[in-house]
């Protein structure tokens, strides 16, 4: 075996075990650029990656990018993992909505870039002489994946869903599509490129609590390493989720089922997650693989207009994955001009949104009599505002 086909397989391993248990089993080493079947973000990673139908904020363009439309505020976001043998990945991401009414003219539309950088950590390389004697040894940095992402999602429009009665449901439809650029590196030296594409449809009636999606992820180039090519991970994604106000929070239950085409492999992944008063939020998933443990636990916190989030992963025996994120807010939505035949667009107040200034009053009038005061009815537990704080 030469030194170039040693080193490879080298790096599908380290790059398989940083994956934390998200690698093809049955076929290992039958498909390149392992990054892509990392979950991104520490938010979905806490839901053991059962975001096709959440698919919100920066990350959840790389579950599903038709999600980009129902985004209501701008968010930036910077994600660190750290596992096993030295492996590190970071990950950069911006979502926000546009003023463009879009090419259906249903005035909902977003827009979403991501960067994500993997080690894969150090490998020996020893040189050896004919006669199997040490010749030479050093140490390499083992490889590295840059993934470099774009994605934009439009509203196509709403379709009445009845179930009970007349108009239960307004049924919201989204498309949306991701391109993307990997470049792999190897021991320094040998370096391969390729081109992706991602594309995902979200549907959801917010009257009850419902969202579903589907995307089709990383289909495109093979990646090429000196004579050698494999295909990229293509997967087929489909996911549910349901959404419920519950003791002064929400309440966020989620699951996916994904194909990957190449291994021949059926996953299933399941995603709990609690958020009380906006603040604070708690999650937890499990991931449904042949042998592979799939417990994810994590919890997030707001504070201003920062959101801190922490997941865990359970590995194989070899160790566990922690996944730190960090995410701003600012500035308002943008205004959108309704366009014909858009239909109504249902806008949630931002909540970032300062209170307006309240209108004089003139006291020299005799006041209107006083009306029985009506409770205030709870914001509704669907409004598509961005991130885990409805």
């Amino acid at each position: 075996m030469t030194l170039r086909l040693r080193a490879k397989r080298t790096l599908w391993l380290a790059a398989m075990l940083a994956a934390g248990g998200v690698q093809a089993r049955e076929s290992p080493g039958t498909t390149a650029a392992p990054v892509l079947q990392i979950p991104v973000g520490s938010r979905p990673a806490g839901m053991a990656g059962a975001f096709t139908a959440v698919a919100e904020g920066p990350y959840g363009m790389h579950y599903n990018p038709a999600g980009l439309s129902r985004s209501d505020g701008h968010e930036l976001a910077f994600g660190f993992v750290s596992g096993f043998a030295g492996n590190r990945l970071q990950q950069l991401g911006y979502a926000g909505p546009l003023r463009y009414p879009g090419i259906f003219s249903q005035g909902a539309t977003g827009l979403g870039f991501g960067l994500i950088y993997s080690q894969s950590g150090n490998i020996e390389v020893n040189r050896l002489n004919s006669d199997g004697s040490l010749q030479s040894s050093s140490e390499l940095d083992a490889g590295s994946d840059l993934v470099l992402s774009g994605a934009y999602s439009e509203r196509l429009g709403e379709t009445p869903l009845n179930i009970i009665s007349r108009d239960d449901c307004a049924l919201s439809h989204s498309i949306g599509a991701a391109a993307k650029f990997i470049r792999s590196t190897l021991v320094e030296q040998y370096h391969a490129n390729a081109l992706a594409a991602d594309l995902g449809y979200l549907a959801e009636c917010r009257e009850l609590g419902l969202s579903a999606g589907a995307v089709a992820q990383h289909f495109g180039q093979k990646m090429r390493f000196i004579d050698e090519a494999d295909p990229l991970p293509a997967t087929l994604r489909t996911g549910l989720a349901l959404r419920r106000a519950w003791a002064q929070g929400q309440f966020l239950a989620a699951g996916d089922a994904q194909y990957l085409l190449h291994e021949k492999q059926i996953q299933g992944l399941l995603g709990l997650e609690y958020q009380w008063q906006g603040r604070f939020a708690g999650r937890a998933g499990y991931r449904l693989q042949d042998g592979a443990p799939g417990l994810t636990l994590g919890f997030g916190l707001r504070w201003e207009r920062f959101l801190i989030d922490y997941a865990w992963e359970m590995a194989e025996a070899l160790s566990h994955s922690h996944r730190f994120s960090l995410s701003y807010r600012f500035g308002p939505p943008p205004r959108r001009e309704s366009q014909r035949g858009a239909g109504p667009r249902r806008e949630s107040p931002h909540r970032y949104d300062e209170s307006p200034e309240p209108a004089s009053v003139d006291t020299s009038a005799e006041p209107p009599p006083r009306r029985r005061s009506r409770p205030i009815p709870p914001p509704e537990p669907n409004d598509p505002l961005p991130g885990w704080i409805y």
